[in-house]
């Protein structure tokens, strides 16, 4: 309650360069190719094993599902905090062919230690608050985050992608983190923690990704207004000890192409067309 109240695949690159943007809220597209795989059962079967951020869950996991269906090929997820994945990549390397943070600067850190040895650029990724349903506390943006009474949940800074955008997003506003720590009544080290906290009346706010607040209902998702709002880019990484890097790229250029584009948008983003409208 709140205190408020394997043969041979046949992949071909077409319309490479089309760019699809996203206004405040969801996905920027960095590149489109249409993708036709011929449907193969592989000799063995054949999975692959993905590192990826908590919060991109449903989306991971209803692409993995398509390309199951598209391929025989199995995508086997690992979820968690950006830097519990950075973590396990250092402790148990060759566990793993690819890298899908909810931040590319964690993609080019693994990159800078010799870990990566391509990546593709994929999405833009910008913050939102979730607030209980109805809004009770009447949050509009991060200023009313320091009002008395106010329940905050908050990325935990060892943890998420998102956290590294906390200080600049305060500072948008002309705050810093000392003007909101009396409020923050629980940190948490992946998305699916904090909006829990929201969803069951611990927390009357939480900072989320704008993509991720919209699917927690009945919880309800409050956009920050540009230009106050940041972004990150969402990029997929090969990891050098992957030992199935040819199948790795072809899933790769899938989650880029136009066949995978209607799940990116499906509750997720809209066209740049619709945005123009």
């Amino acid at each position: 309650m709140s205190s408020c109240v394997r043969d041979r695949p046949l992949f071909r690159r077409i319309g490479v360069g089309l760019l699809v943007v996203v206004g405040r809220g969801g996905f920027v597209w960095r590149q489109a190719v249409r993708f036709r795989p011929v449907r193969r059962e592989p000799p063995a079967a054949v999975t692959l094993s993905l590192y990826c951020g908590a919060a991109l869950r449903p989306l991971v996991e209803a692409l993995a599902e398509d390309y199951h269906r598209r391929t025989g090929v199995t995508v086997a997820m690992t979820y968690g905090g950006a830097n519990i994945l950075m973590g396990q990549l250092e402790l148990v390397p060759g566990e793993a062919d690819l890298f899908l943070p909810g931040d590319s600067t964690y993609v080019e850190e693994a990159a800078a230690r010799g870990w990566i040895e391509e990546q593709v650029p994929l999405a833009r990724l910008t913050p939102a608050l979730l607030v209980q349903p109805g809004n009770p506390c009447g949050i509009e943006g991060l200023r009313d985050l320091v009002r008395p009474g106010v329940r905050v949940a908050m990325p935990d800074p060892r943890g998420p992608a998102l956290s590294r955008l906390v200080p600049d997003l305060l500072a948008a506003e002309g705050m810093t983190e000392s003007d909101i720590v009396s409020n923050v009544v629980f940190t948490a080290a992946s998305l699916p923690e904090l909006a829990h906290a929201v969803r069951l009346g611990h927390a009357d706010a939480a900072l989320v990704w704008e993509f991720y607040a919209r699917h927690q209902a009945p919880c309800e998702a409050i956009p920050i207004p540009l230009p106050e709002n940041r972004s990150v880019v969402l990029s997929i990484g090969l990891l050098r000890t992957s030992k199935q890097k040819a199948e790795a790229r072809r899933f790769m250029e899938y989650v880029r192409s136009e066949s995978a584009r209607p799940l990116w948008r499906k509750g997720y983003v809209s066209t740049f067309e619709e945005e123009q409208r």
